[in-house]
């Protein structure tokens, strides 16, 4: 059990920091290609989905990565 938690730990870091990484590749191509788009709402979802596995409320830290996966693709 402890095994599948400290994974599921991993997996949602793991996520955290590929959202982070692709977000910061949008506002490189927005910024190269002259678009104006408003990335704080993207921002403070990386903020709180961190916020959340830092205080080790994952539940809420996998649903915030959700909305973020959601809102960045209709950034895209």
């Amino acid at each position: 059990m402890i095994l599948l938690l400290m994974l599921f730990m991993l997996l949602i870091f793991a996520c955290i920091d590929r959202m982070e990484k692709y977000v910061d590749r949008l506002k490189g191509i927005a910024e190269k290609n002259g678009v104006e788009i408003d990335f704080q709402a993207l921002d403070e979802l990386i903020t709180t989905a961190r916020s959340n596995y830092n205080s080790g409320d994952l539940g809420s830290a996998e649903k915030t990565i959700g909305i973020l996966e959601s809102l960045t693709l209709d950034v895209y």
